[in-house]
């Protein structure tokens, strides 16, 4: 878990460091990546371990890797920022993400677009509807309308 979001008691605390882990790694000098979870576009430096805790390399020397299996941009990975990608690519950052609950693959987007909004645990698929309302707000890239639409499969796929 991230900087002890488990151990958050109030709906309040929980709201206020999901809120806050992107700022957080933006500014951290150094970020150890164990490959449980990892958040890979906010600090500057990241060092992956495997499951030994083995050295695998640092973010800089695995970016075109990195780049290839999570979609995200390199130029993103080394330090450009979020913004000059449109709304539907960085939206796809997080389109096979496995998250506990519904509405985190949602909330981990927030940092990213730089969107504050209550947390409604238990709100499931609605959270990505209000992230959108949100979006449009304070965005005039279009492309978020690109997402939300769940493929529907027939009898002849």
């Amino acid at each position: 878990m991230i900087f002890g979001l488990h151990q958050r008691t109030s709906t309040s605390e929980l709201s206020e460091a999901i809120h806050s882990v992107y700022r957080y790694y933006k500014r951290a000098k150094i970020c150890f990546a164990h490959l449980a979870d990892v958040e890979l576009i906010s600090p500057s430096q990241v060092d992956f371990f495997n499951s030994n805790w083995q050295y695998l390399g640092s973010k800089h020397h695995l970016c075109n890797t990195i780049s290839q299996f999570t979609g995200i941009e390199s130029d993103v990975l080394r330090g450009c920022d979020p913004t000059i990608v449109p709304v539907a690519r960085r939206m796809s950052w997080a389109a096979n993400r496995v998250t506990t609950r519904v509405e985190d693959r949602t909330y981990c987007l927030l940092g990213i677009f730089d969107v504050n909004k209550p947390l409604l645990y238990g709100e499931g698929k609605k959270a990505f509807i209000r992230l959108q309302e949100e979006m449009m707000k304070i965005s005039h890239d279009h492309s978020l309308f690109a997402w939300g639409l769940e493929k529907t499969t027939t009898d002849d796929e």
